[in-house]
């Protein structure tokens, strides 16, 4: 039977065409939309008039090799979006309560799929509708959401509990941490961070430059925040370089690396970049403050190592190996250890730890034939 999937992104089109499928919620709708028995359609956030004033623009086509339709909408309303995101739990709401009824179909499963942290349905809307929702990240721990809007996560969530047929979790430590008073009749999955796979006609950009090979000793991917371990990007900087690719939502943490000698802040990139950018450094980093961890999974980690490249990280994720990902709060970085861990780059081992269990769209298989069984 046909599944009619309803999808609202936390980060949409508009994200997409900057970045990419750079991001989990991305990557499990383009994953979806490559599923024959799925007919897909993106709900995207609304965007305040303030916005479109501002020049953001509905990116038509975007999502032209995907069988994607996608529903864009302007909000009208001047004062609630001063809130910031606390506005979702207006917005999000009515926007749903609008869309859901319009878009049922009744010679198909409807199932929607939810990964917005704040703002909750009305239980009208999601008559004859099988809601899953996805926690991204812990956001009641999220270190750029305010007090406020954290407790507004911790509203959104109890209400998934008490009325998803279906959560699925990005780790175990999310699952476990996620603080939900009531127990749950909902089917429980952890599907963490995994291999992404695109569709194959979709070109790929070879931007950088492939001189640029191995020129740094260590490399981080992603956006920068204050969870970054600044101390041990430091430590590695007396003796070996460092590259720094993605955008900085903290500032004061971009003063702070591009004071230290031998860190290069290399900016930005689109996702069709990474596998040219992982080759340009020999190990790469997750390099977090423990105490600012949201119980993530890190999508770099499967980068990383889809690429050859051994790890240094923070914080033992799903995937662990002695050998090849080596965890540096718990291990004896001296010298000589630096400098083993810096020849194992490139050996074909490193992407063999990948198994078919490690891809994105195994697990969604898995997924959605589990929603046709239970349907």
């Amino acid at each position: 039977m046909k599944i009619n999937l309803i999808v609202l992104n936390y980060r949409g089109s508009y994200f997409y065409k900057k970045y990419g499928p750079a991001v989990r919620d991305l990557q499990f709708l383009l994953t979806l939309a490559q599923m024959d028995e799925i007919s897909l359609t993106l709900l995207e956030r609304p965007v305040s008039v303030y916005e479109r004033i501002l020049g953001k623009l509905f990116p038509k086509d975007i999502f032209s090799d995907y069988r994607i339709t996608v529903r864009d909408s302007t909000s009208y309303d001047l004062t609630r979006p001063l809130r910031r995101r606390l506005w979702w739990n207006h917005s999000i709401t009515k926007y749903i309560d609008n869309m859901l009824p319009e878009l049922k179909q009744d010679n198909a499963v409807n199932v929607f799929l939810d990964f917005m942290p704040i703002g909750i349905p009305s239980l009208d809307s999601l008559d004859g509708w099988y809601y899953w929702y996805d926690f991204i990240d812990n956001f009641t721990k999220h270190n750029r959401f305010t007090k406020t809007e954290r407790e507004a996560v911790q509203e959104k969530y109890l209400f998934v509990k008490q009325y998803a047929q279906l959560l699925t979790f990005v780790s175990e430590e999310c699952c476990r941490n996620v603080n939900l008073d009531e127990p749950s009749s909902a089917n429980t999955k952890i599907v963490t961070n995994k291999v992404y796979e695109g569709l194959p006609s979709v070109s790929k950009r070879e931007s950088l430059d492939s001189s640029l090979n191995d020129s740094y000793d260590f490399g981080f991917i992603g956006f920068v925040t204050d969870k970054l371990d600044i101390n041990f990007i430091q430590k590695l900087s007396c003796n070996y370089t460092v590259a720094i690719y993605g955008d900085f939502y903290d500032y004061k943490v971009r003063d702070k690396l591009r004071s230290l000698k031998n860190v290069k802040l290399l900016g930005g990139f689109h996702y069709d970049d990474v596998p040219t950018i992982c080759k340009t450094f020999k190990v790469g980093l997750l390099p977090y403050r423990q105490e600012k961890s949201h119980d993530g999974s890190p999508l770099k980690l499967y980068e990383y190592l889809r690429y050859s490249r051994p790890v240094l990280t923070s914080i033992d994720y799903e995937l662990t190996n002695e050998k090849y990902i080596v965890n540096y709060r718990t291990s004896n970085l001296d010298e000589d250890t630096l400098s083993e861990i810096i020849k194992l780059s490139g050996e074909r081992e490193i992407a063999d730890l990948l198994s078919e269990e490690n891809y994105l769209k195994s697990a969604l298989n898995k997924i959605i034939h589990s929603i046709l069984v239970k349907i």
